[in-house]
């Protein structure tokens, strides 16, 4: 809107500020030059050229001469520099200065004069002036509120003070010297007036219908995002309805059934999520700086190599046929923009992810927040000459195409996210162990089990918005421009949009989020979906734990198949995490594995209250029997209050369900030795014989303590498990002890090959 005023501006100044006398249109070589930023307008400068304006006849009368000017018009437009500045002038006003400096055009009119009664011809003459400066103020105002609630609707100019300079008039055809001197200052000076006049009239005029009606469709566009708009996040669950036959999973039941588990997987996976760790694959190799898992997740498997997520114009629901989504025609041009493609920067910069909080009975809450958010927008510009009848153009040049690219950012965004997640509980329920072993069928086969999914709510809290750009464009005068167009774009704008960007997440992104991401990954259950087929052929039934929990090259090297027959879900997946999160050393603290930070220190603090140490205040045995000497004589022996300290001291070498063979797992905890930190075992002992005339009696109260610097436990597993029986497991059965115990082949099944 803006440049097409800026372009308008140059094209007037040339049409109304200049006049001189002439019979012919200037060529290629008849081009003037042009004092500031050379080649900054290239590209403009083409278009605007070899346009051909008409202006308005005219006539000088002086001392008995009548000099009549027709057919006036003008060609070879160039323009020097072009600036746009803005200032907020008060809640309801912005004021936006345009400045044209530099503009230089040649003209060419045809004349007949008069002079003292018996003189009289005629010719053509041509025009040229340079120099020519404008300086024009807009004024962007609002009449209804304030430019922080209502969108502007109503734009003047105010003021147009135009320098038009005509630097020579050269007369062709058969004109007395003497009749050219004495017309052509007048001549000169009431065509600049003139010029001035027509000018502003022209740029009023056309504020009043072009820049209102693009005020008013910004207008209508802003209302359908009202401010304080609120979305109830339990609206998609209330008008869920879902037929007889499904049986919806309750949340909310926590402690029922599956519910549980499912509940346990969306902890499990939000706390892993929100976990610090470092970015082993970040730009700088090896551990670097720490960053949540939920950021290295989405620059590993949901954005590109510029950490951005992109998104094709065909994508974008507001793009029309070709990207396209704007497109004007006003006196001067036909300017149509096209969408290209959008990068979204930031999403990699999560701040906070908390836990999931059950808030209906199938829909789920979190609260977010990120750094910022970018939004990187790369468009084309075509802008070509006015089809329209009036249009000020009469030979026009060529067209103008520019891409550039628009940024806008918004910074530390706050947002709470409801998701309504409705899933078949029996086809939940039904999924079978063999369905979730492989990696690539998981997610398709939990995708399969949901009913219904959708984002039910995004509540945005926004505190600042950055300015936004616009760069890239060929001609780094046009850049210039546009880059004082985004600015007054802003001032007018920001508290609006500050406003409206909340409402129009919840809504437009809302769909979209819904309509173009979720449903493009969500499908209904197919049975194909969770479905599984085993390709190993053990000749006793049973699992292969060495193709099970290892990859296909250790699985290999220690005498299975390798073929991956159970798929890939424990070899790839749980036994690194389990390696990763219990054996590997903590660098951030005592460099001994994770097995005591994860697993030793929580489990024994909950039974003892102290980190590493657990505490039995009850009796381990008591023993009360007669002396074998006489039958009134009573021995005791009783231990208690059994203490275990320093069992956080587990070091390396730590070996966890380490196949070595097809149903052995061996096993290996090494616990110190660990400066002033040995196992101690202690226990209270009482000894005591009583007996009126026993000469042993006694009463015994010991503290005994047992420390031991280091030790090994070493132990296997042998684990003989049905593979039809495992892959067929159903997942209605996971909290039933008694069906995983079906799952193993009892020992008189066995054959004589225990490997």
């Amino acid at each position: 809107m803006f440049l097409a005023a800026v372009v308008f501006i140059v094209l007037a100044v040339t049409s109304y500020a200049t006049a001189a006398a002439g019979d012919r249109i200037l060529g290629d070589d008849d081009s003037f030059f042009r004092r500031l930023a050379i080649g900054d307008f290239k590209e403009l400068n083409k278009l605007i050229k070899p346009a051909i304006l008409r202006l308005a006849d005219t006539s000088v009368s002086r001392d008995m001469i009548s000099f009549d000017v027709r057919n006036l018009r003008c060609t070879a437009f160039q323009v020097g520099d072009m600036t746009v500045s803005s200032k907020k002038d008060n809640l309801r006003r912005v004021s936006v200065p345009l400045n044209i400096i530099d503009l230089d055009m040649v003209c060419t009119f045809d004349y007949s004069y008069w002079a003292a009664l018996i003189f009289s011809g005629g010719g053509s003459a041509k025009v040229t002036s340079s120099g020519n400066d404008i300086l024009a103020k807009m004024a962007i105002t609002t009449n209804v509120g304030t430019l922080a609630t209502r969108p502007p609707n109503k734009l003047v100019f105010e003021q147009c003070d135009a320098n038009v300079i005509i630097n020579d008039i050269n007369f062709q055809g058969g004109v007395a010297a003497w009749v050219a001197n004495a017309i052509e200052g007048n001549l000169r000076g009431k065509i600049a007036a003139m010029a001035k006049t027509k000018l502003c009239q022209t740029l009023d005029d056309w504020s009043r219908t072009t820049i209102a009606d693009q005020l008013k469709a910004v207008g209508e566009t802003l209302a359908k995002y009202p401010a304080r708009y609120k979305v109830d996040p339990l609206s998609l669950e209330k008008a869920l309805v879902a037929p007889e036959f499904v049986t919806l999973l309750n949340l909310r039941e926590k402690d029922n059934g599956i519910a549980k588990y499912v509940h346990m997987a969306l902890d499990e996976t939000v706390s892993y999520f929100g976990t610090e760790t470092y970015d082993l694959d970040g730009e700088v190799p090896g551990p670097g700086p720490t960053d949540m898992n939920i950021n290295i997740f989405m620059r590993n498997s949901v954005l590109d190599s510029s950490r951005s997520l992109r998104i094709d114009a065909s994508d974008v629901p507001f793009a029309g046929v070709n990207g396209l989504i704007w497109q004007g025609t006003d006196r001067l041009t036909k300017t149509s923009i096209y969408l290209n493609r959008i990068k979204v920067k930031g999403l990699d910069t999560f701040t906070r992810f908390e836990p999931l909080v059950d808030i209906g009975d199938y829909t789920l809450q979190s609260k977010l927040s990120w750094e910022y958010l970018e939004f990187e927008c790369d468009v084309t510009f075509l802008i070509r000459p006015s089809d329209r009848k009036d249009t000020v153009l009469i030979n026009p040049g060529m067209d103008i195409e520019e891409t550039a690219t628009f940024t806008f950012r918004i910074e530390d965004v706050g947002a709470i996210a409801s998701l309504l997640l409705a899933i078949d509980q029996g086809l939940l329920e039904a999924v079978e162990v063999g369905s979730l072993l492989r990696t690539s069928k998981m997610s398709p086969c939990f995708l399969s089990t949901i009913f219904d999914v959708a984002v039910s709510g995004m509540s945005l809290n926004l505190n600042d918005v950055k300015p936004p750009s616009l760069v890239g464009f060929v001609s780094p005068g046009i850049d210039r421009v546009f880059g004082g167009v985004m600015d007054a774009s802003f001032v007018v704008f920001r508290d609006l949009l500050l406003a409206k960007l909340p409402t129009f997440f919840n809504t437009a992104v809302r769909e979209y989020v819904n309509d173009n991401v979720l449903k493009k990954y969500w499908s209904y259950a197919e049975s194909e979906q969770c479905s599984w087929t085993s390709s190993s052929d053990p000749s006793d039934g049973t699992i292969d734990l060495r193709d099970l929990l290892l990859t296909p090259d250790d699985a290999v090297a220690a005498g299975a198949s390798g073929k991956e027959p159970y798929g890939n879900l424990f070899s790839s997946v749980l036994v690194p995490m389990l390696d990763g999160k219990l054996v590997s050393p903590d660098d951030n603290a005592d460099g001994l594995p994770l097995l005591n930070d994860h697993l030793i220190r929580p489990i024994t603090k909950i039974q003892s209250g102290a980190e590493g140490t657990l505490a039995f205040n009850t009796d381990l045995f008591a023993i009360e029997s007669p002396s074998m000497a006489s039958s009134s004589t009573l021995v005791q022996l009783r231990a208690s209050n059994l203490t275990i300290q320093n069992l956080d001291t587990i070091d390396a070498p730590v070996k966890l369900l380490k196949p070595t063979g097809g149903k052995n797992l061996n096993n290996q905890v090494t616990l110190g030795p660990v400066s002033r930190r040995p196992l101690k075992m202690s226990s209270k002992v009482v000894m005591a014989i009583s007996g009126e005339n026993s000469p042993l009696k006694m009463y015994n109260d010991l503290e005994i303590e047992i420390s031991v610097p280091s030790s090994e436990l070493l132990f296997d597993i042998f684990a003989a498990i049905k593979e039809d029986r495992l892959l067929s497991f159903p997942l209605q059965d996971i909290d039933n002890y008694h069906c995983w115990l079906d799952t193993v082949l009892p020992s008189n099944r066995l054959n004589n090959d225990t490997n």
